[in-house]
């Protein structure tokens, strides 16, 4: 823009320059070396975490089934026992609903991912009838770029076969007890309610079976255990308490029925396992975890115990993530009997022995979600706004045919998340051959199509936040009285002068000009 001698400013638009930022494909692929044990006939599943890292939009093609690294002879799986499912809800389950991305191994399935979006996969293996104490079956899935991009095995070393962009699994089959453990989470509002669930798959009663849990690391007030099933006082049955440092009565649980306990739930005398994060926050084998451990002295085949409890939320911003996994076995957890019980927390009066991954349930994932709002106003009397009212129209009193007249807009972001608004001309009432563009505050630098749908738009607006934009409306050089433009009263042009009332605009051929059209981002 410049100044001439006589004191008018003009402005000049330059051609809009464009650097084109290359396609990177990259991802990763984890949850490797899944390896636990199973009865005779069970399914087991498997989940792998696949995330596209790159910059672009990727189709990954996905093969599964059996590798033969651990099977001897004796030990193969048909394809049919082998299916493929997208965890949609991220529990670990195939659930009804839930999208079957390959129904036999050996299929190639296949799944498209935006930038830094992630997809949970469950391979679900069935493990033959006819299968013996000790027979190894195992399971692989190997996912290729369709944008020739790497794929990184987070395992160390790339797991058994040392290669990219591949996961092996394993289960060893046993005639003993076989326990699976889930776990399941609703978001309610501030409240997340989760469900524990052990059930005894295998072929013979699990003796002091373990069942811990940590509240998830961002989570301050824990409010109450709701359900206990299958817990009995008069079975044996026990939980950790603090005060003692030892396994004891549930306290308010009766012999004879499944009640809230109503004291001494929560502990912080026991560490998470190591190599296993059971809070979410990204850091393994923490000790002094928050939680509480109860002990099933007897869990019969093909029989379940759960316990629902609720925390909350309150407070926790928008897109935060409570991430939460808990873990059980046999004989898994025991009293360091030489550490004095003094009730003040002991996060080392815990040992764990020989636990892993399979011991544990999946990880449910909890997001509190974005809102989105978007409010375009006038200026309100401020700024170019010359009817000194709040009334969601900007106006101007004059403007010259052949010449711009500006309109400044404020677009506030009422969301609780990022967002970019899309500016368009909605409803025109302007003369034929009005051209309609789009500017930064200042009226110098255009608006331009930042996230490549067509359409300009305002750039990223942070949550709560505004930005001012110009909406210029270029008029023709000239309006004649066969321009007819009806009105809400009803006026047509009369003797060469464009007549308005309401929400229309009135101009005449000496420059008196016109109110704000409606514009609307969407």
């Amino acid at each position: 823009s410049y100044t001439d001698t006589n004191g008018d400013s003009y402005t000049a638009t330059s051609n809009e320059a464009q650097v084109t930022v290359a396609n990177v494909f990259t991802a990763t692929l984890e949850s490797d070396d899944q390896n636990g044990e199973a009865a005779p006939g069970q399914t087991v599943y498997f989940t792998h975490v696949l995330t596209n890292t790159g910059n672009a939009t990727d189709t990954y093609t996905i093969d599964f089934g059996q590798d033969g690294l651990t099977n001897e002879p004796g030990e193969e799986l048909a394809d049919s026992a082998f299916t493929l499912y997208l965890d949609e809800n991220g529990n670990g389950q195939p659930d009804a609903g839930e999208q079957i991305l390959a129904a036999n191994g050996g299929a190639n399935g296949s799944i498209t991912l935006e930038p830094e979006e992630a997809a949970s996969l469950i391979i679900a293996m069935d493990v033959p009838t006819t299968a013996t104490a000790g027979q190894i079956y195992d399971a692989s899935i190997s996912v290729t770029s369709g944008g020739s991009g790497t794929v990184d095995d987070l395992t160390p070393s790339n797991g058994l076969d040392g290669a990219e962009g591949t996961n092996q699994d394993s289960v060893t089959v046993t005639l003993g007890p076989v326990l699976v453990s889930t776990k399941d989470s609703v978001l309610s509002g501030n409240t997340i309610t989760y469900t524990l669930t052990v059930k005894n798959v295998g072929g013979s009663a699990a003796t002091n079976v373990d069942i811990f849990d940590t509240v998830p690391a961002n989570v301050t007030d824990f409010t109450a255990i709701t359900e206990l099933n299958g817990l009995l006082t008069a079975n044996g049955d026990q939980m950790y308490l603090e005060a003692t440092g030892l396994f004891g009565a549930i306290p308010g649980l009766p012999a004879t029925g499944d009640v809230s306990p109503l004291a001494g739930v929560l502990t912080n005398d026991f560490g998470e396992p190591a190599n296993i994060n059971m809070d979410g926050d990204a850091s393994l084998g923490e000790a002094g975890q928050v939680g509480f451990v109860f002990r099933d002295a007897s869990l019969p085949a093909n029989t379940t115990v759960s316990i629902v409890y609720t925390v909350d939320i309150t407070g926790a911003a928008a897109g935060s993530e409570f991430k939460n996994r808990f873990c059980a076995g046999q004989n898994i957890t025991s009293p360091d009997l030489n550490t004095a019980a003094d009730g003040t927390g002991d996060a080392t009066r815990f040992t764990f022995g020989d636990l892993d991954i399979a011991n544990c349930s999946n990880e449910t994932i909890d997001r509190i979600p974005f809102t989105y709002s978007i409010d375009a106003d006038d200026t309100d009397g401020a700024g170019n706004d010359q009817d000194g009212d709040d009334d969601d129209v900007q106006f101007r009193a004059t403007g010259v045919l052949g010449g711009n007249v500006d309109f400044q807009n404020v677009i506030t972001n009422g969301g609780t998340a990022p967002d970019v608004v899309d500016v368009e001309i909605e409803v025109d009432t302007f003369p034929a051959g009005t051209v309609f563009t789009f500017w930064e505050a200042g009226g110098i630098v255009p608006l331009t199509d930042n996230n490549n749908n067509g359409i300009p738009d305002t750039g990223v607006i942070g949550a709560g936040s505004s930005v001012t934009i110009v909406v210029r409306a270029t008029l023709p050089q000239e309006i004649t009285a066969a321009t007819v433009i009806a009105n809400p009263a009803g006026t047509n042009i009369t003797g060469g002068t464009i007549q308005s009332t309401g929400t229309a605009f009135f101009l005449d051929k000496n420059g008196s000009c016109c109110q704000f059209p409606i514009m609307q981002p969407r």
